[in-house]
């Protein structure tokens, strides 16, 4: 359970509870439940970077739109399924795309270190 919307409390999270939910559970209080995570002021930057990383994995394997699941998800994953809580309503193949057909660009895709002194890694 990745990017679902799920954000259980730790102990009832299970083996599969992914990045984007840790950050909620750890967070909790308005961060722990659907219905109020987005009244949290860390709620944006949370978002933000989900969208980066998940920008960032886009960009580098440009993956077609027959990827994107239309059997065998959870209710409202599919590809064509409309994505729960969205109004104006949205399908999942909507926003599978490039974020410059969503009308926005990151400035980079840099993480980490690399970020903040502006050099690329060294080579292992």
């Amino acid at each position: 359970m990745a990017l679902e919307g799920f954000c259980g409390r730790e102990e009832s999270a299970g083996p599969d509870l992914w990045f984007h939910n840790k950050v909620h559970n750890m967070v909790d209080g308005s961060m722990c439940c659907v219905g109020t995570a987005a009244n949290d002021p860390l709620f944006l930057l949370h978002h933000v970077m989900v969208d980066k990383v998940f920008t960032a994995w886009y960009e580098k394997y440009n993956p077609s739109l027959s990827e994107l699941p239309q059997q065998a998800v959870r209710p409202g994953h599919c590809r064509d399924c409309f994505m729960p809580g969205f109004i104006p309503l949205a399908r999942n193949a909507d926003i599978f795309t490039d974020t410059r057909n969503l009308g926005y660009v990151y400035d980079n895709n840099l993480f980490g270190v690399r970020a903040q002194n502006g050099r690329a890694p060294v080579a292992a």
